[in-house]
């Protein structure tokens, strides 16, 4: 099949991709900035609602993030905030002002941290946490009401947190320390030191949330009881293996499992359980932060811009997708063996429902795939756009930073 191009045009557009990123190549898009009110129709989706971002004089936009129920749009600039926009109906949530400008995403409880599950799946008590550079806050994701702020005298951010919804784990360079937060009771728990230092994000896996897993620079990997987050006594591995070489690229999850890419080329899949090594599929040395490969992309992805995208797999229907020099990866999760290799893409976008995916592309293109790794459909290159990975509903969620605009296919009574 020769694969064709659609265009999408050029500019400060951000892009949140949800479940069934409907057959974007059967109704070419025409989109221009300047749309007012009213976006046209793409990808056979019809607007459902669209929405201002008004910010005060001095200030902007910095980023849109996917959680659970809501859409977080956060703003730096005058003043440092937060708001919460319902993703179904475009209602303006709840507003939290920020002490400082987040150094990362916004952490939400494995399952739903880009809008798995709906907000039947979520409860008043779940946190949302803003990590800064000197502190944190935590808030209901709910309804947004402030719980409390922590400060980090002692504790300089190394790498992303992660959560499994009760315990908060950062990575710090200070004395090379896992550190731990409860989210509950809102103070500082144990902390383990990592030979090595860690700058990958842990993982905590939804169907193994007891347990927590951390990446070291050194090459180790290590399985840690989540249990007893207030202990302050030392913790002792509950299992330990050891790679070829350093783990910079953030963990991957999927189920009780665990996918671990190391500058070896090689990606290691384990039980989050039982440290048990259930595969591993050679070749792949991740990109590293800073690869001056990844700056020629010059698009953002998942709220952060390229030279910070290292390779960290990415599961998706069965499939863990990752990157190198040779293209991008498509790997049976269960089995460990290559499905096809994509020259020149970079990022998994989202599975369409015909069981197509969406691929960012080096050249800043989104190249829709088959399932045999052939490309049917691609964009023009999108310079400065941001695109968000997730599987969530049948919308799509568009912003340039002043509007957002929702869309969703069709109905057939709406036909």
């Amino acid at each position: 099949m020769v694969a064709h191009r659609w265009a999408l045009g050029v500019g400060a557009l951000v892009l949140l991709w949800a479940t069934g990123c409907t057959n974007t190549t059967t109704r070419p898009p025409s989109v221009s900035l300047d749309w007012g009110r009213h976006a046209p129709e793409m990808f056979g989706k019809q607007q459902v609602w669209s929405l201002p971002l008004e910010v005060e004089r001095g200030g902007s936009v910095d980023n849109v993030y996917l959680r659970g129920p809501f859409l977080v749009v956060v703003t730096g600039g005058a003043k440092d905030q937060a708001m919460a926009v319902e993703r179904f109906v475009g209602d303006p949530s709840w507003v939290l002002y920020l002490d400082a400008p987040p150094i990362y995403p916004p952490v939400v409880r494995s399952g739903v941290p880009t809008g798995r599950g709906s907000a039947e799946t979520l409860s008043p008590a779940d946190p949302i946490t803003f990590v800064m550079r000197r502190g944190m806050m935590v808030a209901g994701l709910r309804y947004g009401a402030l719980r409390y702020k922590a400060s980090f005298d002692m504790v300089a951010p190394a790498g992303a947190p992660a959560t499994n919804g009760r315990t908060l784990y950062l990575p710090s360079l200070t004395e090379n320390n896992i550190i731990t937060f409860d989210l509950a009771g809102g103070n500082f728990g144990w902390d383990f030191r990592v030979r090595g230092g860690s700058t990958a994000s842990p993982a905590s896996p939804p169907a193994a949330s007891d347990m927590v897993v951390i990446a070291s620079n050194d090459g180790r990997v290590y399985g840690l009881s989540a249990r007893d987050a207030l202990a302050l006594a030392p913790r002792e591995p509950v299992w330990v293996d050891r790679v070829g070489d350093a783990i910079t690229a953030d963990l991957g999850v999927a189920g009780s499992s665990v996918f671990v890419a190391s500058d070896d080329t090689f990606i290691y899949a384990y039980s989050a359980a039982t440290g048990s090594r259930l595969w591993s599929y050679p070749g792949i040395r991740p990109f590293r932060r800073g690869d001056r490969d990844l700056e020629t992309t010059r698009i953002a992805i998942d709220g952060a811009p390229t030279e910070r995208i290292d390779g960290s797999p990415i599961h998706a229907s069965g499939i863990v997708y990752a990157a190198n020099q040779l293209g991008l990866h498509a790997i049976d999760a269960t089995t460990g063996i290559g499905r096809w290799v994509l020259a020149d893409g970079r990022r998994f976008v989202c599975t369409n429902d015909d069981g197509n995916v969406l691929i960012v592309m080096k050249d800043g293109s989104i190249a829709e795939v088959d399932g045999s790794g052939q490309v049917v459909g691609q964009s023009d290159p999108m310079l400065g756009i941001m695109v968000l990975t997730n599987t969530v509903d049948n919308h799509l969620y568009l912003s340039d930073g002043s509007r957002i605009w929702a869309l969703r296919e069709a109905r057939p009574e709406e036909r």
